[in-house]
Formats: C-alpha cells, structure tokens, sequence
C-alpha cells in the first residue's frame, strides 16, 4: 500500500553487496531482512543469507523518499515509518 502510492517514489540511492560463497540452484537459503538504519528523508534495509547456518552473501540497499509533485526529496511518510518500526 505505501510503496504502490503513485504520488511517492523510493529510487535507490545506494546499493553494495558482499559474495561469501557460491549458491547453487538446488540450494535452501534462509533471508534474514533488517533495517539498521532510518533517516528523516531515507531507510536502508539490509539482507543477509545463509545456507546451513554459513553466511553466503549479505546486501544494503538504501532508498530515499520523493515525490513526483515536488520534484525533491521528502520525510518518509508515515505509514512507511510505522511499518519499518514493525519489522524492527
């Protein structure tokens, strides 16, 4: 619902990743998803994976607030920041 409101947009703003180990198709890997980070404007969520209790790979990516009306960066909205405190 927050995510799909036309008049906002959360373009990445930054994004790395680290490689571990290999990960194959027939693999079972566990995503563990967390948000360290929550600015006035910006979140990041980070992602770690593992298989078998090994950490195979782990990404950050952060988004910011915009609005298409504006044209400028924006406070997260609410609903966004309520639902980021819930995954926390």
């Amino acid at each position: 619902d927050v995510i799909q409101e036309k008049k906002f947009l959360y373009p990445i703003v930054h994004a790395e990743g680290d490689f571990f180990a290999p990960i194959y198709v027939s693999d079972e890997i566990e995503v563990t998803l967390s948000f360290p980070k929550k600015g006035t404007t910006s979140f990041t969520h980070s992602s770690v994976m593992t298989r078998n209790g090994e950490k195979v790979g782990a990404v950050s990516i952060v988004h910011v607030a915009y609005s298409n009306e504006e044209g400028k960066s924006i406070p997260l909205p609410e609903k966004l920041e309520k639902l980021i405190a819930s995954c926390v």
